[in-house]
């Protein structure tokens, strides 16, 4: 049974920016998959189910804001009885250039507050978590609040839309292969186009 969680801010506002790039990898594979969203308020997320039994794989996007996520994750976890090396974070990097992506099994948040509401829930860094880059390329982060919380257009967006593809294909390698065989497959591609 798997859980692979996209980290985002729920609503219009926050569609289409760099921050929201983990809800965009959940919905592509579950478009993939024809799977339907349904909310689990009672998780305070919105859920996509594929497969029975063990075989099982949840797709969730945390309605918690990104600073709670972890009132989201923990408790459908607990109740699923999904075990930590099942859990797959999908989540932005203001730290990897646009183009990059970086799978790791475990590490600390990176000052990432949807991954530390996660390892404070969880008691724990022990879990995967897929980075997609967001930082455009050659171009420092000064107002980095603003930034990934703005809307993305032309070829910066182009790129969003290509690592939304590479990072749900790096997800259901995961699922499929494994971490260790997806992070090697991934962990070095470099997509960067943008000037």
């Amino acid at each position: 049974m798997w859980l692979i969680v996209g980290l985002g801010n729920p609503g219009s506002r926050y569609t289409g920016t760099p921050h929201n790039l983990g809800f965009d990898v959940v919905d592509l594979i579950a478009t993939r998959r024809k799977l339907t969203w349904r909310d689990q308020s009672r998780f305070s997320s919105i859920v996509a189910e594929d497969g029975q039994g063990d075989d099982r794989v949840f797709l969730m996007k945390p309605i918690t804001y990104m600073n709670l996520s972890g009132e989201a994750v923990v408790p459908w976890m607990n109740y699923y009885k999904i075990p930590r090396e099942n859990l797959l974070v999908v989540t932005d990097d203001a730290a990897l250039p646009m183009g990059r992506l970086r799978l790791r099994v475990e590490g600390s948040d990176g000052g990432h507050n949807g991954l530390k509401s996660i390892i404070q829930h969880l008691s724990s860094q022990e879990f995967a978590r897929l980075r997609i880059g967001i930082e455009p390329a050659g171009v420092g982060l000064r107002d980095l609040k603003s930034f990934v919380l703005s809307k993305m257009s032309g070829p910066y967006r182009e790129d969003a839309e290509l690592m939304t593809q590479i990072g749900a294909d790096c997800a259901e390698e995961c699922i499929s292969a494994g971490f260790t065989k997806a992070a090697n497959k991934f962990n070095g591609y470099d997509a960067r186009k943008t000037t």
